[in-house]
Formats: structure tokens, C-alpha cells, sequence
């Protein structure tokens, strides 16, 4: 790609930036399959570019012979109607955008009054970004998007629509040969008609009907010629008498070995045994078939074929393939069944978190009276409701995603998890070298776990039946002096990437297994850049696979809250507590009256705020966000903020994707606590919170 000329990167830039490029990438996809005529595709795209963060216009050229023709627009060059205001019709060659179009090379302009090729058009940017829509080794379009401001665009801004545009190509290119189809549809009616009328007057005008029909071959090779579908012609032997070169390509054959042979000889198609019936049944029907087509070296390739009469005898054969169109639509169908998935998981896991919240208060209230029996025993249910409590967190992540928990954590424990997870009832040896003291990460546990599981099990499949694993940590140094990280190095002794995988193996439904889906890489891509990290593919110096991330360290000290210590001191309060499930209220509130708070238990928002309003103080509100049948905790804590404006809110979940469980001061919330959570993580809240609290209420 090409930068003209360099600068710095615009500030506005970082908004766009923030998003989840595959978000945008697959909600283009998803939009572009319910549009079928190219303009309508034409129109969407430019849409679609125009609303990203950061752009101003957009306008989509489709390439025309050697003309680039303005086609659809986003901005001052659009109407409201979908209409272009005056068109502009660029010469392939001419101008910035001309020029994208001979060379197939994006550009980004730093500022067009320093480029001589810069067109002036209706909307005059001094920023501008070129891309190229390639299919099949040929730009068949060109999206561009000027903007107000020099350096408005960065080299992030030109990576999106580079991939916005490898979307588009195979859909603009499908549209293209669909109208395309068409009119050699109409003309090949108004050649049969033709033809018809010639042969009733073929006693009278035998020579003449004779030349004329030459010259209708002549007509119809020139067509064939031209449209990138497959058309063969076949006479009434159903022998191949014109064949297209756009045809011989898809069945690997050469023209003059096709033409006179039986058709069967180079058309065949999975599990169809008689090809000459189905194309008789094919013609005296109208129908249009999908199937897959067997190519002369063995490829296969998805078509969709139809059979139209041509004259009394010949019959023409058009065969579109519709292989990468299939293949995007498989891969949202995934998408959609696994978002499908997450929602199922998500709701279970929540529900999951508020009876292991009851559980756990409960036995927090039973191992609470002195020398009891029963204390071994509550030992090893609280243990057993730790785990299924780490369980759902990894259900939730892979489940749902969302912003990152961070909080700090030891990176010996994530890995450990990670390589159980992974390597469980597989023959490969994992050799782990983690470098001692090192600080600790500031991460979501349960989203970086979910990472390096995904990673060390991308290397379990690629090594088979056995192999080795080395995993390295050690302190580094980040872009600047003053970052500080942590590098991890997972190694396998595997085949390795090929070239070809290497720049590819984070994009999106990307796979080099048939049973793949693409998204576990694409996954952990996203999660480390959104907790301020790197990830990096490559090949060990031995051959293996490689797969390098690094991690932000924390001035925080990732200490555990240790349930058998003593629990932090804190002065009797007034507690709030808003929860809708009735095992939780009480569970909560047998916990909290052991420390002698007071405790107001409510089911729901509207409750929660009559009881404030009758109270004199309200110290802490422990407020679950998520309540059946009412209000929660994000609609009321402005309003009991304003009856007690010392009270110190706390905001519950069971679950942990929610925005405001991650960055909990912008929705009016002091902390966060989520479900589950043991007796010493809630003493240990109100003991921070009291020594961080306003003046107590009067």
C-alpha cells in the first residue's frame, strides 16, 4: 500500500480505533446477503463506510472497461432518493482514485492539495483514502472516502477498508455476473426467436438464413467471450459446439479439447449418474441447480447451473460458481448459531452465579460459629463452589466476551488453568519456564485464561497424537522506556505455519481444518488488544509453531483474599441490598448481620427506593443489576444517590460482560462485586469502602 504523503496519526481516529474490527467486518457481511441487485449492494457498502467512526463521505466506483464510474455515495454526493449528485465518470488511470484502479495498489493522501492527481468533486477533502476491490486478479471496483482535514486518515483507517472491500469483491463480483446472466438470458430468448422464424422460412431463404446464422454464431462466441459465467452450447447430440473461455477455466479444460466431445466427458458433477437426462429435464423445466462440480484435476467447486432451450434441438448451459458465495453464507449461519450459543450460556451462567451466591453466604454463616464439627466439611463445599464459581466465568467469556475485568493476577495460575484445560486427556508434554518474581498482569482471569487455552489448544491438534509444548514469561520492556510487560512464548515442536498462514492465522473464519470455524485466534486477537497487548505469530528457529503475546504488568500487588485469615474489621453500617432471587437476599443478609450490620433486604428497584426514603441512612447499596419483573440496580442508582448522597453504591452481577462491571464510576457506581463471591471478599469491600467513604449520613 501506498502513503502519501506520511504524518502524524488524527486524534479522531482513536474512537474508530476502539471498536471491535471484527464486529464491523461481520455486520458488513451480514447486511451484504440480503442485498441482491449490484446497486443495492452498491449503496450499502457506501453506507456502511460512511457511518464508521472518523469518516466523512464515501463513494463506490465500479470499473467499467477502462472507465470508473461513480456509483453509489455516502454524504454531499448522495441523495436522500439513492441518486448520485453529477456523476463523475474517471478515466482508469486518471487521478488518485484512476490510479488505485490501474494498479491495484491502496493509497492514502495526506493532505490532496500537495497531489497533482487530485480531482475536485462535489464534496473537496484535503484527506483521502483509496482502496481497490479485487476479485480474481482483477479491480472491479474502487471504494474512497475523502475527509476535511489533512491526516485525517491513518494507516488503521486504510487496514478496515482493505477489509471491508476484501468482503465486498466476491458479493459486487456475484452481482455483476448475475446482471450479466441476465442479459445473455434476454439475448439468447431473442436469438431462439430469431432463429425460429429463420428455419420456417428456410425453403425460400436457405442461403440467406444460412449466412444469417453464421453471423449469429459469430454473435453468440462474442458474448460467450465476454461474461466471466460458464456457458456451453450443445447441440442436439449433446455434443459441446461453443464453449466459453470463462467455462474451460472452471472445468480445467482446454478449448480445443472440449469442443465436439460429449459433454459428460468434461462436465461432471457429484453423485449424478446420467448428466444428459438432467440436462433434458433441466431444459424442458426452467429450472435453476446448485450442485458441485468435479473438475479435471479433482478440485471441486460449488455451482449453480441452468439449462435453457436454444432452438428446437440445442440447449445452452450457464454455470455460475458460487463457492465463496456459499461458503460466507455457511460461515454466518456459524456465526449466528454460536451468538445463538452465547446467549443460552450466558443466561445459565448468570443464573448458575446467584445460587452459588446463596451457597456460599450460607456456608459463610454456618462456618461462622466456633469449633464446629461440621468445618471440614464446609471447607470442601466452599472449595467446590470456587471451582464451579471459576467454571462459569469461563463459560461467560467464551459464551459472551465483553470488556475485560481487569484486576490484578498472578500469571503462574492463568497458565496453569489454561494448560489443564487444553491438554486434558492428551498425550503432548507441556514444558513450562516462568520466570521468577515476575509483577503481576492487570487482566480479566477468566478472558486471558480462555486465550492461552485457545492457544495451547491450536497446538494439541497441530502436533496429533504427541509432541511438546514450551511455555516461557519473562519480564520485558514494552513500546516506550517507561512500559513495562510480560512476553509469553508458547512453542510447539509441530509443522509450523506455512507462508501463506502466517498472515492469516488471526483473520476472521480463517482455518486450516476442515472442522474449524476461524474465530479461536481471531478471539484471542481482540481479547489481548483490548487489555492493551500484542500478539504475534511465527515459526521457532526449529520449525514449530509460535505464538507470542505480550501483557501490561500492574504497580499492583496481586494478593489473594485468604478465606481462613482474619476478616477485615469494619464499623456496624446500614446496607441497602437489592437482589430478586429470595435465596440470595437471605443468604447475603445472614452474612452481613454476623459483622452487625443492618441490613435492608429488597426483590426489587422500586423497592429498594421506598425503603431508602424511609430510612434514615443508607450506608452501602449492594444492588444487583439484573432483576426480573423490576427495576434494577443501573435505573436507580441516580435516584438513591439523591436521597442519600453519601451512599456508597455497589453494583452485583452474575454476569461479567456487563460495561459497567468493567468501568463501574461511569454509570454512578463506587465498586463492583460479582457473583459469587465469598465472605471475605464482601468484608473486605466494606471494609475499603468505609475507609474510602464520604462523612457517614446523620
Amino acid at each position: 500500500m501506498t502513503l502519501v504523503p506520511s504524518g502524524q496519526p488524527n486524534p479522531t481516529a482513536d474512537h474508530f480505533l476502539g471498536q471491535p474490527k471484527f464486529d464491523v467486518i461481520r455486520q458488513l457481511a451480514i447486511s451484504l446477503l440480503k442485498r441482491n441487485t449490484l446497486n443495492d449492494l452498491c449503496w450499502e457498502i457506501s453506507t456502511a463506510i460512511g457511518s464508521l467512526p472518523g469518516f466523512e463521505d464515501s463513494v463506490v466506483y465500479l470499473v467499467d472497461g477502462e472507465r470508473l464510474v461513480q456509483t453509489a455515495a455516502y454524504g454531499l454526493k448522495a441523495t436522500p432518493q439513492r441518486h448520485i449528485v453529477n456523476p463523475l465518470i474517471i478515466p482508469v488511470g486518471q487521478g488518485i482514485v484512476g490510479t488505485v484502479a490501474a494498479t491495484g495498489v491502496a493509497e492514502l493522501i495526506f493532505d490532496t492539495a500537495e497531489d497533482p492527481r487530485y480531482i475536485r468533486d462535489e464534496y473537496a477533502g484535503r484527506a483521502e483514502i483509496s482502496v481497490p476491490v479485487t476479485y480474481q486478479d482483477r479491480v472491479i471496483a474502487v471504494l474512497d472516502s475523502e475527509h476535511a482535514q489533512p491526516g485525517a486518515y491513518t494507516p488503521q483507517h486504510l487496514e478496515i477498508l482493505q477489509a471491508m472491500a476484501n468482503v465486498c469483491a466476491p458479493r459486487i463480483a456475484s452481482a455483476q455476473v448475475e446482471e450479466a446472466n441476465a442479459q445473455v438470458r434476454r439475448e439468447l430468448e431473442t436469438l431462439n426467436s430469431e432463429l425460429e422464424e429463420r428455419v420456417q422460412r428456410r425453403t425460400a431463404q436457405l442461403v440467406a438464413a444460412r449466412d444469417t446464422s453464421e453471423k449469429q454464431r459469430d454473435r453468440l462466441k462474442t458474448v460467450l467471450n465476454a461474461i466471466q459465467d460458464g456457458l456451453i452450447v450443445l447441440n442436439r447430440d449433446r455434443c459441446i459446439d461453443l464453449i466459453s473461455p470463462s467455462a474451460a477455466r472452471l472445468l480445467n479444460v482446454s478449448l480445443e479439447d472440449a469442443l465436439g466431445t460429449r459433454v459428460e466427458r468434461v462436465l461432471q458433477m457429484e453423485g449424478l449418474t446420467n448428466l444428459v437426462d438432467t440436462i433434458d429435464r433441466l431444459k424442458a423445466t426452467d429450472q435453476t441447480e446448485d450442485a458441485t462440480l468435479v473438475r479435471s484435476d479433482g478440485t471441486t467447486r460449488d455451482i449453480r447451473w441452468h439449462v435453457g432451450a436454444m432452438g428446437a434441438d440445442d440447449v445452452v448451459v450457464v454455470i455460475s460458481d458460487v463457492t465463496e458465495y456459499k461458503y460466507l453464507a455457511r460461515q454466518t449461519q456459524q456465526l449466528d448459531r454460536m451468538q445463538s450459543l452465547g446467549v443460552l450460556a450466558g443466561g445459565i451462567a448468570h443464573d448458575f452465579n446467584n445460587n452459588l451466591a446463596a451457597i456460599d453466604a450460607s456456608l459463610a454463616c454456618i462456618a461462622a460459629v466456633p469449633e464446629s464439627p461440621e468445618h471440614r466439611a464446609i471447607d470442601i463445599a466452599s472449595q467446590a463452589s470456587a471451582a464451579a464459581a471459576q467454571l462459569t466465568k469461563q463459560l461467560m467469556t467464551y459464551a459472551r466476551g465483553g470488556k475485560p475485568v481487569r484486576r490484578p493476577t498472578e500469571l503462574q495460575d492463568l497458565l496453569d488453568l489454561a494448560v489443564d484445560l487444553a491438554t486434558s486427556g492428551s498425550p503432548v508434554t507441556v514444558e513450562a519456564d516462568i520466570a521468577s518474581g515476575l509483577p503481576a498482569v492487570d487482566v480479566d482471569a477468566g478472558q486471558m485464561t480462555q486465550v492461552f487455552s485457545n492457544i495451547i489448544l491450536n497446538a494439541v491438534q497441530a502436533l496429533g497424537d504427541g509432541g511438546r509444548i514450551q511455555i516461557t514469561a519473562t519480564g520485558c520492556a514494552g513500546a516506550s522506556e517507561d512500559e513495562r510487560g510480560v512476553r509469553i512464548t508458547i512453542t510447539d515442536n509441530g509443522p509450523g505455519f506455512s507462508r501463506g498462514d502466517l498472515s492469516r492465522v488471526f483473520e476472521p473464519y480463517y482455518s486450516t481444518r476442515d472442522d474449524g470455524h476461524g474465530l479461536g485466534l481471531t478471539t484471542c486477537y481482540f481479547v489481548v488488544d483490548s487489555h492493551g497487548g500484542r500478539i504475534e505469530a511465527a515459526n521457532s528457529p526449529s520449525g514449530g509453531g509460535q505464538i507470542t503475546i505480550w501483557l501490561p504488568v500492574t504497580t499492583a500487588t496481586a494478593l489473594p483474599v485468604d478465606d481462613d485469615g482474619p476478616l477485615p474489621a469494619a464499623c456496624p453500617m446500614t446496607i441497602l441490598l437489592l437482589d430478586d432471587e429470595r435465596v440470595v437476599r437471605s443468604g447475603v443478609t445472614m452474612m452481613l448481620e454476623l459483622d452487625q450490620h443492618k441490613v435492608i433486604a429488597t426483590a426489587t428497584g422500586e423497592d429498594a427506593l421506598a425503603a431508602a426514603r424511609n430510612s434514615e441512612r443508607v450506608d452501602v447499596a449492594l444492588l444487583d443489576l439484573t432483576v426480573r419483573g423490576g427495576l434494577g440496580g443501573l435505573e436507580i442508582v441516580e435516584a438513591l444517590k439523591q436521597q442519600h448522597p453519601a451512599v456508597c453504591c455497589v453494583a452485583m452481577s452474575g454476569y461479567s460482560d456487563r460495561d459497567v462491571m468493567s468501568e463501574p464510576e461511569q454509570f454512578g457506581f463506587d465498586a463492583v462485586l460479582p457473583k459469587p463471591f465469598r465472605r471475605a471478599q464482601i468484608c473486605e469491600l466494606i471494609s475499603q469502602l468505609q475507609d474510602d467513604s464520604r462523612p457517614a449520613q446523620s
